[in-house]
C-alpha cells in the first residue's frame, strides 16, 4: 500500500470542524443559491454557503463514509432545480453550474469533514461527464477541479486508488468509491486528451508520492527533498517504501520529457524535471533544465526557477551565484519569506550580516502583513495560457507544491464567463 496515499487519505477523509449555526440547508436554500450563482450573483451565492451550518456533518475519526443527511438533501434539491428548465441546452448550463457550485462549497468550506469534500467533488464530476458536448466550460470545470484538489492538498484523490488501500475500504458510496478507483484526473484526460495541463497533473501527482520527507529527520529543508539519503532509513520496511517510492522517478521523467514537446506547458514541465534532477543532485542537469524556463512571461515560474538555481549554487559551494540567483528570485517575487530567508543565511556566511538582517526583516514583515490581504491573481485569459504574477498572500515554494491551485481565481473567472 503506498504509505502517501494512506497518510494523505486518513487525513483528507477524517478531518472535521464544527461551526455555529446560522442558517439551515433546505431545499429553498439551495435553490436560491444555484440560482443567484446562475445569475451572476456570486458574492451572494458565497454568502448563503459560508452561512450553511449544516455542511460540517460527518463522522468522527474511526466511522465508516456514508452520505450524511446533509449532502443527500442538497443532491436531491440541485437535481430538481436543474430540472427547472425544459430547453436541452438549458439542462447542460444548469448540471454545469450546479457542478462548479460544488466546487465552490469545497473550496469556501475548508472545515469539510474530508468524505463529504469527496462526495461533493464525486457528485461533480459525475454531473460533468454525463452528456458531454466538449464544450470549454466543461474543459475549464476539469481545470477548475484540478486546481481545487491541489488546492486542499488532495493530490491522491487525482491518482487510482489501489484495492486495498485502508481509506478506500472505509468509503462506502459507490459514487465516492467509483471517483477513488478511477482518480479524478483520468475523467479530464478522457473528456479533453489533448489538454496538456491535464496531462501535467496526472505526472506531477505521481511525482508528489515520490517525497521522502516523512523518512528525513533532517530538519535542513534541502537535506530533506535531495535524493538519495544521507541517512537511509534503518528500519526494513521504511527503507523498502523509500525505494518504492524513488523506483518511480524514472518513469515520471520520460512523461515529463514527453510533455516538454508541447509548447504551452514546456516552461512548467522543464522546471518541474530541473526540481527532480535537485533532488536527484544532479546539479549541470538541472542547470541546463532550468535555463529552458527563462523565456516565459510568467513571473511565478521565473521566481522557482531562480530559486532552484540558488539551490544549486549553495549546495555546489558557489555562494556569491547562489546569492545572485536568490536576490532575481525575490525581484520576481518580492520579500517571498522562503526566498528572503535562503538569501539572508547566504549574506550571513558571507559576512554581510547588515544586508542579511534587511531583507530578512523585509521579509518577515511582509509575510505578516500578507496575512491580512485577499489572495489575487494576475491573469489574461487565452487557451495559449495564463499570464500570472505571484500571490502576495502565499509563499511561492509553498505554492509550486500545489500545483494549479495558484491559478484557481483566475480559472473561477473564466469558467463563470463561460456558464453565462
Amino acid at each position: 500500500m503506498r504509505l502517501t496515499v494512506a497518510i494523505a487519505l486518513v487525513g483528507l477523509l477524517t478531518a472535521a470542524v464544527a461551526t455555529p449555526a446560522q442558517s439551515t440547508w433546505s431545499r429553498t436554500a439551495v435553490r436560491d443559491i444555484l440560482t443567484q450563482y446562475a445569475t451572476g450573483d456570486y458574492a451572494g451565492a458565497l454568502r448563503a454557503i459560508e452561512g450553511v451550518d449544516q455542511l460540517p456533518l460527518g463522522m468522527r475519526v474511526g466511522q465508516a463514509s456514508q452520505p450524511d443527511d446533509a449532502f443527500i438533501d442538497w443532491q436531491s434539491a440541485a437535481k430538481d432545480w436543474i430540472r427547472l428548465t425544459s430547453w436541452p441546452t438549458g439542462v447542460r448550463r444548469r448540471q454545469l453550474v450546479a457542478a462548479t457550485v460544488a466546487l465552490e462549497i469545497v473550496r469556501a468550506r475548508s472545515e469539510l469533514v474530508g468524505y463529504r469534500r469527496l462526495s461533493f467533488l464525486a457528485w461533480a464530476c459525475e454531473l460533468v461527464r454525463d452528456h458531454p458536448t466538449g464544450s470549454d466550460a466543461e474543459r475549464l470545470w476539469y481545470l477548475t477541479s484540478i486546481a481545487v484538489i491541489q488546492d486542499a492538498s488532495g493530490e491522491v484523490l487525482l491518482q487510482p486508488a489501489e484495492r486495498n488501500e485502508m481509506s478506500l475500504r472505509r468509503v462506502l458510496s459507490p459514487a465516492d468509491r467509483a471517483e477513488l478507483m478511477k482518480g479524478h484526473v483520468a475523467h479530464a484526460m478522457s473528456a479533453f486528451p489533448g489538454e496538456g495541463r491535464f496531462r501535467l497533473a496526472e505526472v506531477l501527482s505521481r511525482a508528489a508520492l515520490t517525497s521522502v520527507i516523512p523518512f528525513s529527520a533532517s530538519r535542513n529543508w534541502m537535506d530533506a527533498n535531495e535524493l538519495p539519503l544521507k541517512k537511509p532509513p534503518t528500519d526494513r520496511e521504511q527503507a523498502k517504501r523509500v525505494a518504492e517510492r524513488l523506483a518511480t522517478l524514472p518513469k515520471i521523467e520520460r512523461d515529463l520529457e514527453e510533455l516538454a514537446r508541447d509548447e504551452q506547458i514546456r516552461a512548467e514541465v522543464e522546471l518541474n524535471l530541473g526540481y527532480l534532477s535537485v533532488r536527484q543532485q544532479r546539479w549541470d542537469e538541472a542547470l541546463a533544465r532550468l535555463d529552458r524556463v527563462a523565456p516565459t512571461q510568467d513571473a511565478f515560474l521565473t521566481c522557482i526557477s531562480h530559486y532552484l538555481r540558488g539551490w544549486v549554487r549553495q549546495r555546489t559551494g558557489r555562494r556569491d551565484d547562489a546569492i545572485a540567483e536568490y536576490r532575481l528570485a525575490l525581484e520576481a517575487s518580492p520579500h517571498a519569506r522562503s526566498i528572503s530567508t535562503l538569501l539572508a543565511d547566504q549574506l550571513a556566511q558571507a559576512g554581510r550580516q547588515a544586508e542579511a538582517y534587511d531583507v530578512l526583516d523585509a521579509g518577515l514583515k511582509a509575510s505578516l502583513a500578507a496575512a491580512d490581504v485577499p489572495s489575487r491573481v494576475v491573469a489574461r485569459s487565452g487557451r495559449a495560457g495564463i499570464v500570472r504574477a505571484p500571490d502576495p498572500s502565499r509563499d511561492p515554494w509553498a505554492q509550486f507544491q500545489h500545483g494549479d491551485a495558484r491559478m484557481i481565481s483566475a480559472y473561477l473567472t473564466r469558467l463563470r464567463e463561460a456558464l453565462r
